[in-house]
C-alpha cells in the first residue's frame, strides 16, 4: 500500500509538471527550458531545507525516490524544522506552482488540469502519505498515526 500511495504522489507531481511545461511550451521553448531549470532547482531546495532534516530519509523514506535524492546531499543535524527551512521548502513549492501561471491562464483546460493535479497531489499527500510517514520533525506530524 504504501509503495502504491508513493507511486501516485510522484506520478501527481510529474503529471502537474508536466501540464505547466506542456503550457509553456506552447508559447516559449526558451520559457519551458527555463521551468524545468527552475522545477529541478525547487525540488533542491525542497530537499536540502526540508528532506535533508528528516530522521527516516536513509533508513525508512516513504517517498519513492526521495530517500535516495537525499543520500547525495551534505549531512544535516536532524532536529526540529527551523521557520528557515520551511521558508525555504515553501519558497521551492511555489517556483514549481507559480511559475507556469502566465502561460496556464492562456489555456483553461490545462489550468484546471494543472490545479485539478496539484489539489490532488495535496489531498493524497495529506490524508494518505503522512500517514506512513516516519518523520517525527514534520510540522504535519500530527497527521501521522505513528506518533
Amino acid at each position: 500500500m504504501r509503495n502504491t500511495i508513493s507511486l501516485v504522489t510522484l506520478l501527481l507531481i510529474l503529471a502537474v509538471v508536466a501540464i505547466g511545461f506542456t503550457a509553456i511550451i506552447i508559447e516559449s521553448k526558451i520559457n519551458s527550458i527555463i521551468y524545468l531549470i527552475v522545477s529541478g532547482t525547487g525540488l533542491i531546495m525542497i530537499l536540502i531545507s526540508f528532506c535533508s532534516k528528516c530522521p527516516v530519509r536513509l533508513t525508512d523514506c516513504k517517498h519513492l525516490i526521495i530517500g535516495s535524492l537525499t543520500r547525495l546531499l551534505p549531512k544535516r543535524r536532524l532536529e526540529k524544522y527551523s521557520h528557515f527551512d520551511l521558508f525555504i521548502t515553501t519558497i521551492g513549492c511555489l517556483a514549481i506552482i507559480l511559475y507556469p501561471q502566465f502561460w496556464l491562464f492562456m489555456n483553461i483546460h490545462l489550468l484546471f488540469a494543472f490545479w485539478f493535479g496539484f489539489i490532488l497531489f495535496l489531498l493524497v499527500v495529506t490524508l494518505f502519505q503522512c500517514k506512513i510517514c516516519g518523520n517525527s520533525n514534520c510540522p504535519n506530524a500530527f497527521t501521522n498515526k505513528n506518533h
